[in-house]
């Protein structure tokens, strides 16, 4: 089973990217990346 990031590093993550993913910060807005945050935690609890 892969680790589990906290919030504040998936934030990082999306906006500094990581491997293949890239950057995000200039393509979405603070409030559009913690948004993001908040449905990935969300969807990661269901499991």
């Amino acid at each position: 089973m892969g680790r589990r990031l906290k919030p504040e590093a998936i934030k990082i993550q999306i906006q500094q990217g990581k491997g293949a993913m890239p950057p995000f910060q200039d393509a979405l807005s603070d409030d559009e990346i913690n948004a993001l945050v908040r449905y990935l935690e969300k969807a990661r609890s269901k499991k």
